[in-house]
């Protein structure tokens, strides 16, 4: 299997991290018995129970509705059940810790639906600058799989570019609590550098991908060379060998004619018109 292929393969569908529950399992030690017992049959697969203890925990109103929510949102996503999810997710409210959470699982569960428009215009919301300080590094991997997914590479390379911005000054600060007297500070930090450092790898695959399919664009309409590629703050330069100007990306995009995500929503757009007329 070529590298494109397989990147491809694993970018098929969005599928819930096993970070997502991990945090709700670490939720759970908090909230009690009955909650952790909601999150084991759910990691599982035994949704039915676990839903019908989550009804309980939200008529007894002991612990955080939007934690009940979000719970709820995953279940239901890891059952496809994507139209519930994103109502739950939806229910998450503004103010609580869990809501940028809930906007990057929400963004995957419209991917999966092929709602590129409405996974792109939610992930922007989760990166808006205002929220810099907190945001998940996996929001920036799912902001740039989406803009994979539908063929737009400027797109995708602005993304990368967000997330070394967004995270350089925070690593610098994890660098300092790692040093920390406090142990559990010193984990939280070393946790939150991993979890940046997977999403770089992440993003440095998709980088390639863009690459990769770019050069192929460029050769199969014989382009000539460019020459020599000049440095500057309009280029993103990628850990290999090629460079790429970002202003000749969109004339590169618009020569993908097979992007699959693409086609799927052409061909969705044409049946949906069909059946009304």
């Amino acid at each position: 299997m070529t590298f494109s292929k397989a990147l491809l393969l694993a970018a098929s569908i969005f599928v819930m991290s096993s970070s997502s529950w991990a945090a709700t399992a670490a939720a759970a030690s908090k909230s009690g018995p009955k909650f952790d017992d909601a999150i084991n049959l759910a990691l599982q697969n035994k949704s039915t129970q676990a839903l019908f203890i989550l009804n309980e925990l939200e008529r007894e109103q002991k612990i955080s509705p939007d934690l009940i929510h979000l719970t709820r949102a995953r279940i239901y996503f890891q059952n496809s059940r994507l139209d519930e999810a994103i109502k739950e997710y939806n229910a998450v409210d503004e103010k609580s810790v869990l809501w940028l959470s809930a906007l990057d699982e929400k963004a995957q569960a419209y991917g999966r639906k092929g709602d590129f428009a409405k996974a792109t215009s939610t992930l922007q919301t989760a990166m808006a600058p205002m929220f810099a300080d907190r945001v998940s590094p996996e929001v920036f991997f799912t902001a740039a799989l989406t803009d994979l997914k539908i063929c737009d590479y400027a797109s995708v390379l602005k993304t990368t570019d967000r997330f070394k911005t967004t995270f350089a000054p925070r690593l610098e600060t994890l660098a300092a609590q790692r040093k920390s007297a406090d142990r559990n500070e010193r984990a939280r930090a070393a946790a939150m550098v991993k979890a940046i450092n997977d999403v770089t790898n992440k993003l440095q695959i998709i980088e390639a991908e863009v690459i990769e399919r770019i050069s192929i664009a460029k050769r199969n309409d014989n382009r000539p060379e460019q020459g020599s590629i000049q440095s500057g703050t309009d280029v993103m330069r990628f850990p290999v060998t090629d460079e790429v100007w970002l202003d000749e990306l969109d004339s590169y995009q618009s020569k993908v004619k097979e992007c699959p995500a693409v086609k799927l929503m052409a061909n969705g757009k044409r049946a949906s018109m069909s059946a009304r007329n």
